[in-house]
Parts: C-alpha cells; sequence; structure tokens
C-alpha cells in the first residue's frame, strides 16, 4: 500500500456515537457468510481545511512510506511498507537511532503490536499487490523474537469472498494491529461487511481466526488500532487510495463507536497513544527508488473524552 502524502490538514467534523449490536461479536466457527462489500461505502463528508495543534516534521533516518508506528523500548518503532527486513528506531523526540533486523522478511508491513509480555508482532497487509498477483511474504504475522506465522483466515468468509481482488478493488487489506486479553487482533483496510470495517481475533498464537466484529466507522476502513484503556482508538481512512477524510473513532468492547472530535493529517498511517498525546507518522511517495514526498511525524493532544458524546 502507498498513498501519496497530502499536505492539506483535515479538521474531523461533530461527533456522533454509533451503538452496534453486541451480537455482532461472533465466533468464527458459527459466523454465517455475509456478502463482502466490494466498494468504499458511503463517501465522507468534505472537510474544511485546518491546522492542527501538533509538534512535528520530517521523518528522516530511512523511512520513506511509513506505514506503522508502536512504543519500543522508551522510543518508537517505525515500519516501511517498502521495506521488508527491518523497522526504523526513533527517540521520544523522533531522532533516528538505529533499526532493529527481522530475523523473517514480512512484506507490506502495515501493522505493529506488542503484546502483553513484550512480544512485538509485525504484520503484513496480506493484501494482492496493485496488480493482483499474490505475494506469499504479504500474508505473514512475524512474532519476535522467532516465530514466524501465515494466519488462517479461512474462517472470516468476507475475506475469503474478495480473495483474488486488488486491494483498490475491495480486496483482503489488513492495516492494523492490537493485542487484548493475550490475543493478537487485526483490522481490515478492506473488505467491508455491510458497510462497517471487520476486526479478526487471531487467538493467542496468532494462528486462526478465532472471532470478528463489526464496526460502524462511517463507511471507512481501518488505518490504525491502538488501546485507551479498555476501549480502542481507530484511526479510520478510505478503503482506496483515493483522497477522502481520515477520521479517530473510539469503540467499546460491545462494539459501539463514537467519532471523536480531532484534526489528523491526510495519510496518517500509524498512531501512538503516549504521555496523553497522540503521536502519529504519514505515508509519504517512493517512487523509482527517489522519496518524492517524504514521510512525516506529528504529536497532537489526546481528545478530552469529556468533550465528545
Amino acid at each position: 500500500m502507498s498513498a501519496r502524502l497530502a499536505l492539506t490538514l483535515l479538521l474531523g467534523c461533530t461527533p456522533h456515537r454509533n451503538t452496534a449490536d453486541p451480537a455482532e461479536t461472533v465466533a468464527a466457527t458459527t459466523q454465517p457468510p455475509a456478502p463482502p462489500v466490494a466498494g468504499p461505502g458511503p463517501a465522507p463528508a468534505s472537510l474544511p481545511s485546518a491546522a492542527p495543534a501538533s509538534t512535528g516534521g520530517v521523518l528522516t533516518g530511512g523511512p520513506c512510506e511509513a506505514s506503522a508506528l508502536v512504543r519500543w523500548e522508551g522510543g518508537f518503532l517505525v515500519g516501511d511498507n517498502e521495506t521488508s527486513d527491518r523497522l526504523f528506531r526513533y527517540s521520544d523526540t523522533f531522532e533516528p537511532t538505529g533499526t532493529l533486523a527481522l530475523p523473517e522478511e514480512v512484506s507490506d508491513i502495515e501493522a505493529l503490536a506488542v503484546g502483553e509480555g513484550g512480544e512485538l508482532f509485525v504484520v503484513g497487509s496480506h493484501s494482492r499487490n496493485k496488480a493482483g498477483e499474490e505475494k506469499k511474504k504479504r500474508q505473514r504475522v512475524l512474532r519476535l523474537p522467532d516465530t514466524l506465522l501465515s494466519p488462517d483466515l479461512s474462517a472470516c468468509h468476507a475475506c475469503a469472498g474478495v480473495s483474488g481482488l486488488r486491494p483498490d478493488d475491495g480486496g483482503l487489506n489488513i492495516e492494523g494491529a492490537f493485542v487484548r486479553d493475550g490475543h493478537l487482533w487485526v483490522g481490515l483496510r478492506s473488505p467491508l461487511v455491510e458497510g462497517r470495517a471487520l476486526l479478526l481475533d487471531l487467538g493467542a498464537d496468532g494462528a486462526r481466526v478465532l472471532a470478528e466484529q463489526r464496526i460502524d466507522l462511517g463507511g471507512l476502513g481501518v488505518r490504525d488500532l491502538v488501546m485507551d484503556g479498555a476501549d480502542l482508538l481507530v484511526l479510520a481512512g478510505p478503503i482506496t487510495d483515493a483522497a477522502a477524510a481520515f477520521r479517530l473513532y473510539r469503540v467499546d468492547r460491545s462494539g459501539a463507536s463514537e467519532r471523536l472530535e480531532v484534526e489528523l493529517a491526510a495519510s496518517t498511517e500509524g498512531l501512538v497513544l503516549h504521555e496523553e498525546s497522540l503521536w502519529y507518522v504519514t505515508d509519504g511517495d517512493g517512487r523509482d527508488g527517489d522519496c518524492a514526498v517524504p514521510s512525516s511525524w506529528g504529536r497532537l493532544p489526546k481528545p478530552d473524552p469529556g468533550t465528545t458524546p
């Protein structure tokens, strides 16, 4: 996945709350087939431009197409979807501090997550490339220090229904991960099911789909996931590479979602909650070995839950 970094910053609209039926969290073995929605769902409303109250700058030190972000050993780790053999280390102020070599390659890295025991998960997109070709190294989850997995997603009926499609046509595309109660969960940028995004529980070993949950993100797909206490903060964006608003949602364990009023940079790709701030990286644009538009990083105040309905 690669998207041109837009320099325009986008402002979220008035928050609203969507209440999901708790029954939509179901065991994968009993989940009936559901028709996938290959299209992007309802188009988000146009939002006015505004400059966010943030600090940040160009992401130096290697990655041009930053695609994932996580806290690690007192700093940050950044994944680049064009770099399969290492992650990039940064300090608390996003000064480059080196790299973390991966024991096995993971192509098109789109999510990073740290487990409750400190283990690091590196998640490939599991998508086909833009030409529609299957790439096995994209279908990997690496659990550091040394466990390589190719999760069985066959229990996700919506995933199976779009297995031959390119990402821009609504094909399978993972772009977020988190660990809750010892289980690795991943979020799908696409497909949507009845206009809702999917979260998949891959269990404690990350080997297979045990359950899925549908969440209402206003017709958008998952771009990243981060725990905030018992809730999830969900970075949501378009399922294609089309220019559109990026939004932030809070989702509780039942699947009920509320949109948060926060300003997000276009093409935000990774999100971390740290020191009551939202830290993020944006996707750049690398072409023919050149970094036409570099990735960037930024810091925003965490949305005050007292101001969101």
